[in-house]
């Protein structure tokens, strides 16, 4: 739950690609360990990738979101 903190914050500062890399750990983490109240919340910051979803690998992490 840090790291989708860490990850908010650094889309407020306009990091994309470090919280790219951040939300896509966290998820990765929570899936494996079926932790699906992290998982809710990674898919709670989508709308805010979305405006950059043409930097490489923010549709993929906006795909494994809508599916996970």
């Amino acid at each position: 739950m840090f790291q989708l903190s860490q990850a908010r914050g650094l889309l407020g500062t306009r990091d994309v690609e470090q919280a790219l890399h951040t939300t896509t750990a966290a998820v990765e983490t929570a899936t494996r360990i079926g932790a699906q109240r992290c998982v809710a919340q990674a898919k709670e910051l989508a709308p805010a990738f979305k405006p950059y979803a043409r930097v490489h690998g923010v549709p993929a992490l906006l795909s494994r979101l809508a599916t996970a």
